[in-house]
């Protein structure tokens, strides 16, 4: 089937219908936690929108996913709901008729090239994985020669880096960390805190630094009439003492902080932060999801999260139903690294069944690249409405996707939308990338 036949479909999807689906989709899920081709109906929540599996839907194919994910370490916290995600999908998936994802995990310690190297090789070489699941900036490129080697399909829903645009079997489904929505964010920061001139950016080296050390020192003075950054630091991922980096801010007395932490690291800056007294507003390219937020939820009430960002809210039927089978299994909302690998599985599915309707061998990454690359637009938890299911689109040259951007409040480690950020072409007005 193909994906316009897919979109077709889900367009005649309500709300209502997926609700009545709903219960027959846990049922059936239920049945699939062995891993084996459990009994299934293809009339579950998931059938009503990705079409009724069975051969045409790879049932009876068995796809091995590799996920590179930080499983140990200060970004655990994105290991434990990435995996969450994808193996709920896989449950779904069988569940309704389609293959049997089997998912294998390695651990890249919270960005270690060299534990993401070997735990890569024995992705490929012991657990003979057919597609992978990857994150981390730096890790993510360090890997590349070896899917490429091996062709083996790639997908990348965490931090997104320059070194990965563009690249031969790797495939983004978040956009390039933090650089898309400086311009219009810097505006919205301007718009909204109009006497602060100085500003300190804090991050780590681990992802965003054309944003901290180029975009935001060049573009901050435009948009702030006598904007200077003031303080503008970067540190290892891990980082367990700020006391060095806390009395510089003090020293500079910033009128607002622009962080670019990771996982554990924001939460760990943020308590340190506010226990010194500083209270200049701070807005964050990544929080670091729910779980991280739950870490020091009264100093998060104080954060504006900026950029790429999940609503567990979103009406989508497509969504709706993930938010909550995910509750169900895990006890938590889903936050957006849970909802990219989880969607991740799903563009993995269309994929095989592009490649059975072509008469090919749906374990082969290089058919399914190629499948990829002939039309890249797939359904998505992400937009749409309560009728329709959203879609995402990765650009056929850079890899990159389109994803909603937007300015974030934060209470109880809930997000609430108060501003919409859009992307800015170079050298274009940054006011005209922020709308209320």
């Amino acid at each position: 089937m193909t994906v316009s036949t897919f979109i077709s479909r889900a367009r005649r999807l309500t709300a209502a219908a997926a609700v009545a689906a709903l219960a027959v989709g846990l049922a059936s899920c239920a049945s699939s936690d062995a891993g084996t081709a459990a009994a299934c109906d293809g009339d579950t929540a998931i059938n009503g929108i990705f079409g009724e599996g069975g051969e045409a839907g790879g049932q009876g194919v068995t796809v091995k996913v590799g996920m590179l994910l930080a499983m140990t370490g200060s970004g655990s916290s994105y290991g434990e709901v990435m995996s969450h995600g994808a193996e709920l999908a896989a449950k779904q998936i069988l569940a309704a008729c389609g293959p049997d994802f089997e998912i294998a995990i390695g651990d890249h310690e919270s960005g270690s090239v060299p534990a993401a190297v070997a735990a890569a090789r024995k992705l490929i070489s012991q657990d003979g994985i057919n597609v992978l699941q990857t994150s981390f900036g730096g890790v993510s490129e360090a890997i590349i020669p070896l899917v490429q080697q091996n062709k083996i399909l790639t997908l990348q829903g965490g931090g997104t880096s320059p070194g990965q645009i563009g690249k031969d079997y790797l495939w983004n489904t978040r956009q390039l960390f933090a650089d898309p929505s400086i311009p219009g964010g810097l505006a919205w920061v301007a718009q909204t805190y109009p006497e602060a001139t100085k500003m300190a950016v804090v991050g780590t080296l681990e992802n965003g630094i054309n944003a901290q050390t180029k975009l935001i020192p060049e573009i901050w003075p435009e948009v702030a009439p006598g904007g200077t950054v003031v303080l503008n630091e970067q540190h290892e991922v891990g980082l367990t003492d700020f006391g060095q980096i806390i009395a510089k801010i003090q020293s500079a007395e910033p009128d607002v902080i622009w962080i670019f932490e990771q996982g554990g690291d924001n939460a760990t800056f943020m308590k340190a932060l506010r226990r010194a007294g500083v209270t200049a507003p701070v807005v964050s390219s990544e929080t670091g999801g729910e779980e991280v937020c739950k870490l020091a939820p009264e100093e998060f009430d104080t954060v504006i999260a900026l950029g790429e960002n999940y609503d567990v809210a979103n009406p989508n039927p497509f969504n709706e139903q993930f938010v909550t089978e995910y509750k169900d299994a895990y006890g938590k909302n889903p936050d957006i690294f849970a909802a990219n690998y989880y969607e991740e599985m799903f563009v993995f599915w269309e994929l095989v069944n592009r490649v059975i309707a072509d008469g090919g061998d749906p374990t082969s990454g290089e058919q399914l690249q190629a499948a990829l690359a002939a039309d890249p637009t797939f359904q998505s938890v992400y937009g749409g409405s309560a009728d329709e299911v959203g879609t995402m689109s990765i650009d056929e040259e850079t890899h990159l996707p389109v994803k909603p951007m937007g300015a974030y409040t934060i209470k109880d480690c809930q997000l609430t939308q108060v501003a919409t950020i859009t992307e800015v072409d170079e050298g274009a007005d940054p006011f005209s990338g922020v709308s209320k």
